[in-house]
């Protein structure tokens, strides 16, 4: 048992450093019903926790306990093994598995994606691998992996369209099965462009519409890793990329015949979606545009 003097001076150092209030999220995106995600600010909570899902935990930052070694390391045990991860890191836990914090000092903030295993193994099984995917190692600070997780978080935050939601997290999924699955996805190069100039234009067709990745690699006869590829090198962006692209250059054509930004739909959510994907294409606000070129 720890004496009462140390456990003073803890409190001491708890009052002179106090961490700011502990904020936790649980989201379930309508886009993406094979997830739930999680996301943490400023956490001190000893977690322990029994996955029956996959979850994929972003650590995004520590702070180290002023009073400690100032390592700033995020300890836990999972598989009856002693992990530590830093900062920009990941934690990889399987289905079935529980995993548990041995230190509770520093205070983190991060996102986890909670991944339902059918999703997983019908991706899986499409690209030819084993339906449950074992990864090799639990904590990793690969950076491709990362920044791929980050982007699908920052997507989801900033409510992005359906199309981008499902590609960035194929694309996350793909980097898991890539480089860190003991069965590598392996994906074939695309020999026809006809499959893909078949979705390309039914994403023209369908520009203003929710479109599915799952749909679209369907059209092209694919798997969704090999079509999400195949159709990025084709034409240069990915169908999400594409589709907004579409949606812009609609914008701008119903601007230009005098239809006013607020009666403007293109298949974006809501005005200020229009605004911030308009200006990104081309430099300035669609009512800034609208007045350039002397439309009232």
């Amino acid at each position: 048992m720890k004496s009462s003097t140390a456990y003073d001076r803890r409190a001491c150092r708890m009052t002179a450093h106090k961490p700011r209030e502990e904020k936790i999220v649980w989201s379930h995106p309508v886009n993406l019903p094979e997830v739930e995600i999680l996301s943490a600010e400023n956490s001190q909570r000893a977690w322990c926790v029994y996955h029956q899902t996959y979850a994929i935990c972003t650590i995004n930052t520590i702070v180290a306990d002023p009073g400690g070694n100032g390592h700033g390391l995020y300890e836990w045990v999972y598989r009856g093994k002693q992990h530590s991860s830093p900062e920009h890191s990941l934690m990889l836990v399987e289905p079935g598995e529980i995993h548990r914090t041995t230190k509770i000092s520093p205070t983190r903030s991060f996102d986890v994606v909670l991944i339902d295993p059918k999703f997983i193994a019908k991706l899986a099984l499409e690209a030819g691998m084993n339906p449950r995917p074992h990864f090799r190692q639990a904590a990793t600070t690969d950076p491709i992996l990362f920044q791929a997780f980050h982007r699908f978080h920052s997507a989801v935050a900033a409510g992005s369209t359906h199309l981008h939601l499902q590609s960035l997290l194929l694309n996350c999924i793909a980097c898991l099965f890539v480089g860190h699955s003991e069965t590598n996805l392996r994906l074939p190069r695309h020999q026809s462009s006809a499959p893909l100039r078949r979705t390309r234009d039914y994403i023209r067709q369908s520009y203003a519409e929710r479109i599915s990745l799952e749909r679209l690699a369907e059209i092209a006869g694919l798997s969704r890793f090999h079509f999400l590829r195949s159709f990025t090198e084709e034409f240069g962006l990915p169908p999400h990329a594409y589709q907004v692209q579409l949606r812009v250059e609609k914008a701008r054509h119903l601007l230009k015949t005098g239809v006013p930004v607020h009666a403007i739909k293109a298949g974006f959510a809501d005005q200020s979606h229009l605004t911030r994907h308009f200006k990104k294409v081309y430099g300035v606000t669609p009512a800034r545009y609208a007045s350039m070129v002397g439309i009232p």
